[in-house]
């Protein structure tokens, strides 16, 4: 068990908060990619975190137990002093994880190597097809000779590969991609059509039909799920790919679950337990998917560490534990296995 599984599972009997070894930070909600799952490109307002305040509260979690930081957005890499902010951040070191789209990896390899201890490419696709349908822009071989040139420097590279409508057929096919591009890991998870997340703050009607599979679409995945089981044994016992065969029939039950067929699966999430998320403007959220219950801005700068014990939080998690979280219920995070 690693060291946030043991923390978490301290901290989830007791329901209380000494360590907080994971922070993610949105240290902006721009984004230079279209996604169809997304919706943070189109908002009109935007945002970026203050660097002060964000060193500040690193100072003080870091005495409560504070190991890595998530950067991510939007597109963190979009962000004009992204570097400084993380030079600020890692000098009190802290690791730090790069999430992105990967866009502008070829324009800054060097300097997201020197930075980030592992960078998690968002890909959703092995061709520019698939790509640009999920995407909304024609940047596959860009992103892929980004991905390369990250290598050659050195870096560490996962990809976080969502599962959706449009993709679901191709899943052996991007596993083969993947190890031929010579990334560490695959990291696969169903899509979120029902969440408020990704800047999503007004009824999209119309996501459900274009991203969840069909039933066709599902009964094809058990099939193609038992085939990866057997094709990719040592990619799933290496830890190239996950989840293994386990954790991808409870994706395709996710999906049933969609479609009313089944119940969703009982999956047990961490991250209210042992992370904070801060968004762009400032509000912090037990995790990405949940709403806020403090800003971060309005807190004292000394004090920042003990937001970790404020009784909202507190109160979402017993909630958790009771199960009276209907997002929670079907989210996709718990299926994530990405740090």
């Amino acid at each position: 068990m690693n060291l946030k599984k043991s923390i978490a599972k301290v901290q989830r009997a007791t329901n209380r908060v000494f360590w907080t070894p994971i922070l993610v930070l949105e240290v902006t909600d721009q984004c230079n990619g279209r996604c169809v799952m997304c919706d943070l490109w189109n908002n009109g307002e935007k945002h970026e975190l203050d660097g002060g305040d964000m060193e500040s509260l690193v100072l003080s979690l870091k005495k409560r137990g504070l190991r890595s930081i998530l950067v991510t957005g939007g597109e963190p890499l979009l962000r004009r002093d992204i570097f400084e902010f993380c030079e600020r951040l890692s000098r009190h070191r802290i690791e730090l994880i790069l999430n992105t789209n990967g866009l502008l990896l070829e324009k800054f390899g060097q300097e997201v190597a020197d930075h980030f201890s592992m960078v998690i490419v968002s890909l959703d696709s092995h061709d520019p097809v698939g790509y640009e349908e999920i995407r909304g822009c024609d940047e596959f071989p860009n992103v892929i000779e980004g991905i390369k040139s990250l290598k050659k420097r050195g870096g560490w590279v996962m990809l976080s590969h969502t599962l959706q409508k449009t993709n679901i057929h191709g899943l052996a096919e991007f596993v083969s991609f993947s190890k031929a591009l010579g990334v560490e890991r695959i990291s696969v998870r169903p899509v979120d059509a029902f969440s408020s997340a990704f800047g999503r703050n007004r009824p999209r009607p119309d996501l459900f039909e274009k991203l969840i599979p069909s039933e066709q679409d599902i009964e094809e995945l058990s099939r193609l799920i038992e085939v990866i089981g057997k094709e990719c044994r040592q990619d799933i016992q290496d830890g190239f790919l996950r989840p293994g065969v386990k954790g991808l029939r409870m994706v395709r039950d996710y999906f049933l679950a969609c479609r009313g067929r089944g119940d969703f699966p009982e999956r047990e999430c961490d991250m209210p337990f042992v992370s904070l998320t801060v968004e762009a403007g400032g509000h912090v959220k037990p995790c990405f998917f949940l709403d806020s219950f403090s800003i971060v801005n309005e807190v004292d700068g000394s004090r920042r560490g003990n937001i970790i014990k404020h009784r909202g939080l507190a109160d979402v998690r017993r909630l958790y534990k009771k199960g009276g979280i209907e997002e929670c219920r079907r989210c996709v995070q718990p299926y994530a296995e990405d740090f």
